[in-house]
């Protein structure tokens, strides 16, 4: 009943600017009767001029006939919850004019599309949704995997249960009507799944595509926490990392193995070390002054041979 309310007033105010284009343009041409001026000679200046001003402003033509076509296509109404995907626009529309759109957005703030963008974009229509769709994958920590199997099963009877969602009846009655042109199953809790803070878990259930925002937002929140529950049943939790292992004492086969599994650079490394600390250690023995000997300790010098000149190693006889 709305959209035939709606559709009918988008139509009289068609009619009424059609009118008023046709009364200016007999007024017109009263008037330059009046003065003297041949309508044929005024249509033809008028022709050449409306070609270079038609060139010219081309995209103000643009959006002129695209919003005749969405008075006549009624696809752009006002009161319409729309997202223009071009643009990442979200709104609902406030006003259709001759050459722009007026949405309001969800913050407030009122803004102008041209027509043509409407009209040639990709819009997608918020306020005629068929159903409406939760469907979340999160991560459980269960201490206990050999209870996993009983966890998934006990969410999907929930699920089954539940008479907010939409089941196998209301679905294949949805598919029915929609010639099988939409994307719903029935409500689904499976294992997706581990990673290192525990096991995945997926859950999407469909609801009426009547539910407003409030509504389908309070359902999902009740849902939601409904499953929580259940799984905190089972003494696990959800988003909760794993407690971090506590350090163990080196054990010296480790170490003599990690030895081995060095590569060239590690014994590199190494052996720079070992040079760095005997280098440290010649400087301080450097630095450091020498340490006084006792005379008593000492020990008495070996008088030195005699060193022979060369005439007497000339003249000595060969040994025996």
């Amino acid at each position: 009943m709305k959209n035939k309310e709606s559709g009918e007033e988008s139509l009289v105010h068609l009619v009424d600017r059609v009118l008023s284009v046709v009364i200016y343009a007999v007024w017109m041409a009263s008037c330059l009767n009046v003065f003297g001026w041949k309508l044929r000679t005024v249509m033809t200046v008028g022709g050449v001029a409306g070609l270079a001003i038609g060139l010219a402003a081309k995209t103000l033509a643009q959006n002129l006939i695209s919003g005749i076509l969405l008075y006549t296509n009624k696809s752009i109404q006002p009161g319409l919850e729309m997202e223009l995907m071009s643009r990442n626009l979200a709104g609902i529309v406030d006003n259709v004019g001759w050459f722009n759109t007026e949405i309001s957005l969800r913050d407030g703030v009122l803004v102008r599309v041209p027509n043509a963008e409407l009209f040639e974009g990709i819009v997608a229509y918020r306020s005629h949704k068929r159903v409406r769709v939760v469907d979340e994958q999160f991560v459980v920590q269960l201490f206990d995997h050999t209870k996993l199997r009983q966890l998934v099963q006990e969410v999907q009877k929930f699920l089954r249960n539940n008479p907010n969602v939409l089941h196998e009846k209301e679905i294949s009655l949805l598919k029915s009507r929609y010639k099988g042109h939409i994307y719903v199953y029935p409500p689904q809790c499976v294992f997706s799944g581990l990673t290192d803070q525990g096991a995945k878990l997926r859950i999407r259930v469909y609801f009426s595509g009547s539910l407003s925002g409030d509504a389908f937002l309070h359902e999902q929140s009740k849902l939601l926490l409904a499953v929580n529950e259940i799984i905190t049943s089972f003494g696990a939790s959800v988003g909760i990392r794993m407690p971090a292992q506590a350090t163990k004492p080196k054990d010296p086969e480790d170490e003599e193995s990690a030895k081995v599994t060095e590569g060239p650079e590690g014994a590199a490394d190494k052996d720079s070390q070992d040079e760095v600390l005997l280098s440290s250690a010649a400087m301080q023995r450097q630095q450091s002054p020498p340490t006084p000997v006792p005379a008593a300790s000492a020990a008495p010098a070996a008088p030195a041979a005699p060193v022979p000149s060369s005439s007497e190693s000339a003249t000595a006889p060969p040994s025996g």
